[in-house]
């Protein structure tokens, strides 16, 4: 199974990888809990919930990540039987994340399965998930009231992305968190923050948000 031809075969047949990523995301459905929508972080041994509803964690960073995921999914294998509810499950993600997730223009880390903010502490990939997320769902192009407002969004975002995250001072460096005051908690730039802040830059450069890039 490690045959150097083989695994070079696989890398030649792009379909190979998108089964194996869409068998993946499909198997993931386990962690939505069905009442809230929301992708739980902890689950019991047989796959459900380990508290009763309301008191379950919901990282809502996860919920933007996973709703991309599923979206890929969708564009991967657009005519598959097998994911024709992923696209409901992918907006109910991401309805619920804005919904409960932002607090003063940032995604918070922590909030519970009924939408009740348990950590108003920030970090920088949840952020630039949503920002990912959203230049992603801008290549829609039908104009409507809901478009707009994502739009709004995606400015806010980036501009606060900009000014609280990666400043022009730290000459293309990041800060990687901050309290529920605002201060930062780190001294040092974790290298697993560039994972996030690429895929966001990569989605957003392929988008219809380049034109509102903000002036820094």
């Amino acid at each position: 199974e490690n045959d150097p031809k083989s695994s070079q075969s696989n890398r030649q047949k792009p379909e190979i990888t998108s089964q194996a990523y869409q068998s993946r995301v499909l198997r993931s459905l386990q962690f939505i809990n069905s009442r809230s929508g929301m992708a739980m972080e902890f689950l019991s041994s047989n796959w459900t919930a380990c508290e009763k509803f309301g008191s379950n964690a919901v990282e809502p960073g996860h919920l933007f990540e996973w709703s991309w995921l599923m979206s890929e999914v969708i564009r991967l294998s657009p005519e598959d039987p097998k994911i024709k509810n992923l696209h409901t499950i992918a907006e109910l993600l991401f309805n619920s994340g804005v919904q409960y997730g932002i607090v003063h223009g940032m995604v918070c880390d922590g909030i519970t399965d009924d939408g009740t903010i348990t950590h108003t502490s920030t970090r920088i990939w949840p952020q630039t998930g949503l920002i990912r997320l959203l230049a992603y769902r801008s290549k829609r192009l039908t104009i409507n009231l809901q478009n707009i407002t994502e739009n709004y969004l995606f400015v806010t975002m980036t501009r606060i992305f900009f000014s609280s995250y990666a400043p022009n001072s730290l000459q293309g460096g990041w800060f990687d968190r901050r309290n529920a005051k605002g201060k930062i908690t780190v001294d040092h730039m974790p290298a697993s923050s560039l994972y996030h802040i690429y895929g966001a830059a990569r989605e957003f450069f392929s988008s219809n948000q380049v034109t509102r890039l903000p002036k820094m």
